[in-house]
């Protein structure tokens, strides 16, 4: 097996240890995922100052993790679809329609 394959294999094993631990309500999940937010952090720096050395702004370091990040939001917030802004003439008119009904609009008070 070559290096790559053998980082793969260690993955996956790692994550079905996981995924046991979880099952069996072990504290070695939480002590796992507890662990995995430092080397996130880590990460972070690391791909900042990796792009600093090539003269990369910061926002376009960090663009693809934000856009993932605004994503999986989307999907657990239940935020709909929305196509993209576009700006035109005038003719075109855009507009946006949010299906949800606004909270405040119910009444609180009985007069």
């Amino acid at each position: 097996m070559r290096g790559r394959t053998w980082w793969v294999v260690a993955a996956l094993g790692a994550l079905a240890v996981l995924v046991w631990s979880i099952l069996a309500g072990s504290a070695l999940a939480t002590a796992v995922v507890v662990g995995l937010y430092p080397l996130f952090g880590v990460a972070v720096v690391w791909r900042l100052v990796s792009g600093a050395r090539r003269s990369v702004p910061a926002s376009r370091t960090l663009a693809p993790g934000l856009q993932g990040l605004d994503e999986v939001q989307g999907m657990y917030l239940g935020r709909p679809d929305l196509p993209p802004v576009s700006h035109g003439h005038a003719d075109h008119v855009a507009s946006l329609v949010v299906d949800r009904p606004d909270p405040l609009d119910d009444p609180v008070w009985k007069v």
